[in-house]
């Protein structure tokens, strides 16, 4: 359609209709026949049409929609149109000729008052249409809905005290699913798809990998004995030689390279340098002891982590770089620091008063926007403000807000 635009115009406005196919080399030929048409029934004026003629694509409504007007357009020049002189020569109501041109024009007394009778229908008739339109379609709590993504017996992960859980969904709702933990057996009803529920990811472990568990708030060093990926599940050695059994795999992460008295190049005065590493901030910036004795936060020479390998939702500790008046910068390891519109916080003077924000500190952190190509990364500190819809990386996992459909026969 892109070539070519459908017409349908009122004859007898209302009593026989005619589609009238034209080409983009005609339009301007078309467009000052229909605004004569319009301006002899008083309808709009050539100025109004031409105006709405451009918005038309804007409006998005499609012809099936209209049910018998005369065309989209209308929906803007119905509504408030002032009356103008008949021109030389306009199409009469009776319609168009057989060659598809305006018939000389001739006054009917029953044409003009047809025509006074039915413009205030016709312009009732494009309310009704522009509000329908535009008003955004609700559910129905009285209809039978299924949704595309989970459904019923589906093998979902839930998110539950910061932690990846296997479960089984029982059935879907209209505020959230319930679902059956397969560690115990409890079943949580309500629970939101959007920002809870994911498809299921294997853990990417394997046997005596060295990784580090979350326990009793820091991470502690270890090796994996034995891995249950079906259940997401591991068994896990300390250094010390104690064993635990069935760790949750979210809890386990593989060991940093970079640890506390590693000896790395950093980035210190515009040039590398080698430092000891005496404390790990978060991200990707540490506190580096150089040679001379001087202490400073800096990265280390590893890869920043890309945006291509990252996706909506993951969390990170990042390091605050950066407080202004827009916005509060964030270094999470990405090859770009992440963003926090200030207004989450308040003003940045009111942020370093109340010392909820400050310098270097370190925050929790999720990522709620990505654009790889113009460089972007936006965060947030709270999970539930993170737009699950947003554009991902292609072919990584990423979060689905389920999609209502009306269950029809």
């Amino acid at each position: 359609m892109s070539d070519q635009y459908v017409i349908r115009l009122d004859q007898d406005l209302g009593a026989q209709r005619d589609l009238v196919t034209k080409t983009k080399h005609e339009r301007d030929e078309h467009r000052q026949e229909y605004a004569s048409l319009k301006q002899q029934t008083g309808i709009m004026n050539s100025e109004h049409l031409t105006k709405d003629f451009k918005a038309l694509p804007s409006r998005k409504l499609p012809m099936s929609s209209l049910h018998g007007f005369s065309h989209p357009m209308l929906c803007h020049g119905l509504l408030s149109a002032p009356k103008l002189p008949a021109p030389r020569w306009a199409a009469p109501i009776g319609g168009l000729g057989s060659a598809g041109k305006p018939r000389p024009w001739g006054s009917s007394v029953a044409s003009a008052a047809a025509a006074a009778v039915a413009l205030p229908r016709l312009r009732a008739r494009a309310r009704a249409l522009a509000k329908r339109s535009l008003k955004p379609k609700c559910l129905d709590p009285d209809m039978t809905y299924v949704c595309s993504w989970p459904s019923a017996t589906d093998q979902v992960q839930v998110l539950w005290d910061d932690v990846w859980w296997n479960c089984e969904v029982l059935d879907i709702g209209l505020d959230g699913c319930r679902v059956k933990y397969h560690d115990g057996g409890d079943v949580e009803a309500h629970v939101d798809v959007s920002s809870r529920v994911r498809k299921p990811r294997r853990a990417l472990l394997g046997e005596d990998s060295d990784v580090e568990v979350w326990l009793d708030d820091l991470w502690r060093p270890g090796k994996v004995r034995a891995v249950d990926l079906d259940a997401q599940l591991c068994s896990i050695e300390y250094d010390d030689g104690e064993v635990q059994e069935e760790v949750p795999c979210a809890l386990v992460r593989r060991q940093r390279t970079v640890h506390e008295g590693s000896f790395m190049e950093a980035w210190e005065d515009g040039r590398w340098r080698e430092g000891e590493v005496v404390e790990i901030c978060g991200g990707s910036r540490y506190m580096v002891r150089f040679p001379d004795g001087e202490r400073e936060v800096t990265r280390l020479r590893e890869p920043a982590v890309p945006l291509y390998m990252l996706y909506v939702g993951q969390g990170y500790q990042g390091v605050v770089t950066k407080i202004t008046e827009e916005e509060v910068l964030v270094d999470i390891g990405a090859e770009v620091w992440g963003r926090i519109p200030a207004r989450l916080f308040g003003d940045s003077a009111a942020l370093l008063a109340r010392e909820e924000v400050d310098l270097g500190m370190q925050l929790d952190v999720w990522i709620s926007g990505l654009d790889a190509g113009k460089q972007r990364l936006e965060l947030t500190r709270f999970l539930g403000r993170v737009d699950l819809d947003a554009d991902v990386s292609p072919g990584l996992a990423r979060f689905r807000r389920y999609v209502l459909r009306t269950d029809r026969p």
